[in-house]
């Protein structure tokens, strides 16, 4: 009953609908609508500003990390592990409506349950920061995952300590694969619509720079064009008085 009530808990904690308020406190459009169509930290970030995506990532790591002491509370490291896992799942699929990547909230478990993971974590994400943004994110995700589900098992095969976290039990490596699992199928759900809003963001900035370039050679062309009218009205004088008139009458 103990576990039963940390799942439900650190679910409901999940479902808060941190990009959704955000949207309505910035008085903006639903997040589903607009950007990548994700209501996540991310496309807060680009709909409605940096510092409102980064709001939004702060309050998705929170509700990892209140799931997980909510867990504990009721069930030990497993109850910790299990609410916090709930909560990347409430975040991810919620009930009636879109949810999102879940990756903050899972850095929050991370924080709750395996903080000495976070330092790998991070550098895992320097290490793809150079990548282009679609690789980026899904390659820094999958990365993550893997080390992470990796790290744990080690963690609780070998006994080691959790300065922070939970005792390193067999649960440890099961949240972090389920928790990377639930994401991986969000990813998967929502990749079509974030490869349409990267494929019209690339669109964009091909025409910005095209544009500069169109406009130089818009501007070459007409200027060949006088040159040309005023070198044929120099060999014929009669056509040099015609084209003199014709530009008086232009002006």
């Amino acid at each position: 009953m103990r576990l039963l009530a940390a799942a439900s808990g650190g679910y409901l904690l999940g479902m808060i609908p941190s990009a959704d308020i955000a949207a309505r406190l910035a008085r903006r459009s639903d997040l589903r609508i607009s950007g990548t169509g994700n209501p996540g930290a991310m496309n807060a970030g680009h709909v409605l500003g940096k510092s409102w995506g980064a709001a939004v990532s702060a309050a998705d790591i929170a509700k990892g990390v209140a799931a997980a002491r909510f867990g504990r509370a009721l069930a030990g490291p497993a109850g910790a592990n299990l609410a916090s896992t709930a909560a990347v799942g409430g975040h991810c699929f919620p009930l009636g409506r879109t949810g999102g990547k879940g990756v903050a909230t899972s850095i929050g478990q991370v924080i709750g349950t395996f903080p000495i993971y976070l330092p790998l974590d991070a550098a895992v994400a320097l290490a793809t920061s150079a990548l282009p943004f679609k690789q980026r994110t899904r390659t820094a995700t999958t990365v993550a995952s893997t080390t992470w589900v990796l790290t744990a098992a080690h963690w609780w095969w070998h006994g080691y300590r959790n300065p922070g976290g939970v005792a390193p039990t067999v649960s440890l490596p099961l949240a972090a694969a389920a928790s990377s699992a639930i994401i991986a199928l969000r990813f998967a759900a929502g990749a079509e619509t974030v490869d349409t809003f990267n494929r019209q963001a690339s669109n964009r900035q091909e025409l910005d720079r095209q544009q500069p370039t169109q406009s130089v050679q818009s501007a070459e062309s007409v200027q060949a064009a006088q040159s040309a009218a005023v070198q044929s009205a120099g060999d014929d004088p009669g056509r040099q008085d015609s084209t003199l008139s014709e530009g008086r009458s232009g002006q």
